[in-house]
């Protein structure tokens, strides 16, 4: 698991820092909760719908009171945080989600309509 999850984690850009913050505060407080998830999740051969589901809903899925399960939602809480500007964050996590799991990107759909 671990050598697969190397490639999601770096899909997901997991991160135990916040990168190029020189403050106190720069550690995301277990994040290694993440990490270890989806590490056991691939030793489990969870099917990929649910490592999925589990990643974009899971304080929606039944069993989501299981903390072990919430881990998983460190996929859409980690990552960049743009001065906390809220419509950046969530631009960029849409970005993560298509690009990780469609290999598409959606950016030019933030300003742009298209006929189809």
């Amino acid at each position: 698991g671990e050598r697969w999850g190397r490639y999601w984690l770096d899909i997901s850009r997991y991160a135990d820092t916040r990168g190029y913050v020189f403050t106190a505060d720069r550690e995301y407080k277990e994040a290694w909760k993440f990490r270890d998830w989806v590490i056991r999740s691939l030793n489990e051969d969870m099917p990929y719908d649910e490592f999925l589901m589990r990643q974009i809903a899971g304080d929606q899925m039944p069993g989501n009171d299981d903390p072990a399960q919430l881990a998983a939602m460190g996929f859409l809480t980690l990552g960049r945080r743009f001065l906390n500007n809220r419509h950046d964050i969530i631009d960029d996590r849409i970005d993560v989600l298509t690009r990780g799991t469609m290999a598409l990107t959606v950016t030019c759909a933030r300003c742009h309509d298209h006929k189809f």
